[in-house]
């Protein structure tokens, strides 16, 4: 069975192409397939940048109330036996990093940090428009605050948006994720 391909378009015109593993993070693959067929994803900016670290699609779960949901973290931390690396190009759902993962907040590594590895759901690898996020990591940012110290976040002066997000399933359907209500 081939996995899915999410097709993210930028609104540079490039787009930004990744491999879904259903195998490896099987509930937060179908999180972001359902999160991309409601299109909650199309038209939201990059709203994190950090060179050598990340580029992070959300942390707030684009301030919708029907993304106020949490999914279990795929990881081995959290004693998730099939859990990838950290790796630079892999997808990653953002989260607490100890039991909980983020239902949308979806980030794509740049560079290899230990302390990532374990701790965050792998359920992609980006295998086109690698060209696309190196140039997206420079471009010019202004710091934000967002209350958490020692979290760096830069947000993009000019908007870096994702115009539409499609995901082709190749005649599979995915289910539904499973939801943990966000008590926060």
């Amino acid at each position: 069975m081939k996995n899915p391909i999410a097709t993210i378009e930028m609104s540079s015109g490039n787009k930004i192409v990744i491999e879904l593993f259903p195998e490896n993070a099987p509930n937060t693959v179908n999180s972001f397939i359902w999160v991309a067929k409601k299109g909650y994803y199309d038209n939201q900016d990059i709203i994190r940048i950090v060179p050598g670290f990340v580029v992070q699609s959300s942390y707030r779960n684009f301030d919708n109330p029907e993304l106020n949901y949490l999914i279990d973290g795929e990881f081995t931390s959290n004693g998730f036996e099939k859990g990838l690396n950290n790796v630079p190009g892999c997808v990653a759902m953002g989260g607490d990093g100890k039991k909980y993962a983020s239902c949308c907040g979806f980030y794509i590594t740049l560079e290899y940090h230990a302390r990532l590895d374990g701790n965050y759901p792998v359920f992609g690898k980006v295998i086109e428009g690698w060209d696309e996020v190196r140039r997206i990591e420079k471009v010019a940012t202004e710091p934000v605050d967002i209350g958490k110290p020692g979290v760096e976040v830069n947000k993009p002066i000019v908007p870096e948006t994702m115009v539409k997000v499609t995901v082709e399933t190749h005649g599979v359907e995915y289910p539904d994720p499973i939801l943990i209500p966000n008590e926060n």
